[in-house]
C-alpha cells in the first residue's frame, strides 16, 4: 500500500505527477486528497526481443536469480537473463520499489550495470550497492544486455 491520488479516470497514481501515466490526464495539485491504495505495476523493464517483465514488486537480475535470499523468501521476483548471455553474474542487480519511486542497485556484479546519460552520451556505470533512480525511457545494460524501462503495458 502506498499513497496516492485517482486521476479523473480513477486510474492511481503518484500523487507527484502532473499527469495520469495511464491515461494523460492532469492531476490537479491543488485540490489532491492522498488516499492508500495498492500500488500499480509501475512500468515494464522491456528486452530488445520485445519481452517484458513488469515491475509490480522488487526484481532480482541475474543468471541465477533464485539464488538471492530475497527471492527465495519471497520478497523479490527473480528474472532469469541467462539465455540472453552469459556475461551477466548469477545475481547481476536488483529493481527496489520505494513508495513510488523505481531503483535500480549493481549487486557487486562481474561486469557492471549501467545507466544510459542522454546529457553526457554515455553510459554511467553504477557503484555497487549504491541505488539510481530510474524514470520511464531511461535505459539500463547489465553487462551486454540492454533493456528500457517503460510505461506500464496498455498505459
Amino acid at each position: 500500500m502506498v499513497p496516492g491520488v485517482f486521476c479523473a479516470n480513477r486510474h492511481f497514481v503518484d500523487p507527484r505527477v502532473p499527469r495520469c501515466m495511464f491515461c494523460d490526464d492532469p492531476i490537479s495539485q491543488t485540490s489532491v486528497v492522498l488516499v492508500d491504495g495498492p500500488r500499480p505495476v509501475l512500468g515494464d523493464l522491456v528486452l530488445g526481443t520485445g519481452e517484458s517483465f513488469p515491475v509490480r514488486r522488487n526484481i532480482v537480475v541475474g543468471r541465477e536469480p533464485t539464488t538471492d535470499p530475497s527471492v527465495q523468501q519471497g520478497d523479490a521476483d527473480g528474472w532469469d537473463l541467462s539465455a540472453e548471455s552469459l556475461r551477466l553474474s548469477r545475481v547481476h542487480a536488483a529493481i527496489s520499489l520505494d513508495g513510488w519511486d523505481v531503483r535500480i542497485i549493481d549487486r557487486n556484479s562481474t561486469n557492471g550495470t549501467f545507466v544510459w546519460n542522454a546529457d553526457d552520451d554515455a553510459w554511467d556505470q553504477l557503484d555497487p550497492g549504491q541505488p539510481r533512480r530510474i524514470q520511464h525511457g531511461d535505459r539500463i545494460a547489465f553487462a551486454d544486455i540492454t533493456i528500457a524501462f517503460e510505461r506500464p503495458d496498455g498505459a
